[in-house]
């Protein structure tokens, strides 16, 4: 595996700080965080830095946001006729 070392257990322990964890560091804010946060999340699995199940829970936990964003979208509230609507869920 590349970038890694393997103890007695035959555990990968990473050498490097995965990409993604830079990428997330100041939060996801704007589509362009988000995909950027995937794209490394990706490279991180094709690198052998990241295991491929906590990489499958990221994307369920991804998927489940954008689903939050889009019911947001669809079901946000408008306070005045016209205004655009408020993107909470609260």
């Amino acid at each position: 595996m590349k970038n890694t070392t393997e103890d007695l257990n035959s555990e990968v322990v990473p050498t490097k700080l995965p990409r993604h964890i830079e990428v997330s560091k100041n939060g996801i804010n704007n589509v362009g965080d988000f995909s950027r946060l995937m794209t490394a999340i990706m490279l991180d699995v094709l690198d052998d830095v990241t295991h491929p199940a906590k990489a499958n829970a990221a994307c369920n936990a991804a998927r489940q946001q954008l689903k939050s964003i889009e019911m947001a979208h669809k079901y946000g509230t408008v306070k005045t006729p016209g205004d655009k609507p408020q993107l909470s869920l609260r």
